[in-house]
């Protein structure tokens, strides 16, 4: 079974298709919701620490700026070239789980346990996991599907808080995190990953390279079997 994706990331409008050969039929799964976000810190050697919970989440927008190389001679274009670029985002979430502060903004403890911030917390380069679920309108069923940016480099929490008002309704704030998704550096430059069922529980660097063609297999096999009759 094959699987093929359109994505619109502002608003987290997700489309998913899955193609079943033998069928020759289609299923379209629609983003309905978000669950939590999670990270995984990446390591010197570029693999990955254990994933950590960080927030239920509100929202994301994500965009992948797009430049063009163009060339015109002539009287008319005779080259024209799409490129893609930086990733950029925003997330919208609550309250912070656990350690994460500390983990993902390098925040300290003072002497009372409270969180200090200061200027030269060190944030380290993550994977975040987007958590969304995606229902299919034929039979009203509803999944899981997650979102994995492989290398991102996260700006600041926001603090915004608004007073209750005159007739006493409060405003609850959700706090949001820009973020800059780069792409990795493998054959395939991944910047992004989408699936749909259960998220991953650990987060690793082959997880991102794409499968190998059945031509490159066929060429693996045809270079064995001349080494093996060399021999």
């Amino acid at each position: 079974m094959a699987h093929y994706f359109i994505i619109k990331c502002l608003g987290l409008n997700i489309q998913n298709i899955h193609m079943n050969k033998e069928e020759g039929m289609a299923t379209i799964k629609l983003t309905n919701g978000l669950r939590k976000l999670k990270a995984a810190q990446i390591k010197s050697d570029g693999s990955y620490e254990a994933i950590i919970t960080v927030a239920d989440l509100t929202q994301i927008t994500a965009e992948t700026a797009e430049g063009e190389t163009k060339l015109a001679a002539g009287n008319y274009v005779i080259y024209s070239k799409k490129n893609k670029g930086l990733t950029t985002g925003s997330l919208g979430l609550y309250a912070l789980e656990g350690d994460a502060e500390k983990t993902l903004f390098g925040a300290k403890e003072n002497t009372s346990g409270n969180l200090l911030y200061g200027m030269k917390d060190e944030k380290k380069l993550v994977a975040l996991i987007i958590e969304v679920t995606a229902v299919n309108p034929a039979t009203n069923i509803e999944e899981d599907g997650f979102i994995i940016f492989p290398k991102v480099s996260l700006g600041e929490l926001s603090d915004d808080y608004a007073t209750k008002d005159a007739d006493g309704n409060e405003v609850i704030n959700a706090k949001s995190l820009s973020f800059s998704a780069m792409a990795l550096d493998n054959s395939n430059k991944t910047y992004k990953l989408k699936g749909f069922g259960t998220t991953p529980t650990t987060i690793t660097k082959e997880m991102f390279n794409p499968k190998n063609s059945r031509s490159s297999e066929d060429s693996e096999e045809v270079t064995k079997i001349l080494d093996d009759s060399k021999a």
